[in-house]
């Protein structure tokens, strides 16, 4: 965390350093301004400190300090997120609204707030195309899955339950894409 820091405000200085050189307007016999060699100094320290915040990131990641889940947990807990959704559906019309807000708080809880908090792995572990899409459906059913809770806390029962399904579709979808990277 400590590098991470650093390096940003190493970036940071060499950012207005360049700024500042670069401010400067040329005397009107002269091509460039006499303060290059700041913005030239500038833009390398910022170059610096945007590589060393980088590497602070990704030590940080392969340290397991972001929260220490593997590709492999994540996936569980994707899994395991469509089987409390698929709960919820299930007792759905015994369910009140206070109730069902609680059960979506705890589905979130449990399973994609933790998900979202080491998502980088999944881009490190599968690359970025296959760990985005993963992320990216995992997001639009998180988005469905707060739509349930609004539409519980306003007592509108038919749009949550709408929202429940396609909050489970999605996962359902996901599911089936993330089914060939469990256990490998």
């Amino acid at each position: 965390m400590k590098r991470e820091r650093t390096g940003f405000a190493i970036y940071a200085i060499g950012i207005v350093l360049a700024i500042v050189g670069a401010a400067k307007l040329p005397a009107p016999d002269h091509q460039w301004p006499d303060s290059w060699p700041m913005f030239a100094g500038g833009a390398l320290v910022a170059a610096l400190g945007l590589m060393w915040w980088r590497s602070g990131v990704k030590a940080e990641a392969k340290q397991g300090q972001l929260g220490g889940r593997s590709a492999q947990e994540l996936l569980s807990l994707l899994v395991q997120s469509r089987d409390m959704g698929q709960a919820i559906e299930a007792e759905f019309e015994e369910l009140d609204s206070q109730t069902i807000r609680a059960r979506i708080d705890a589905l979130l809880d449990a399973t994609l707030l933790p998900f979202v908090e080491d998502r980088q792995v999944l881009v490190e572990t599968y690359g970025m195309r296959q760990g985005a899409d993963i992320i990216l459906k995992a997001s639009a059913a998180e988005r469905n899955f707060n739509r349930v809770w609004s539409a519980a806390a306003d007592d509108h029962l038919p749009e949550s339950r709408t929202s429940l399904q396609s909050a489970l579709a999605t996962m359902e979808e996901l599911v089936a894409a993330i089914r060939p990277l469990m256990n490998t």
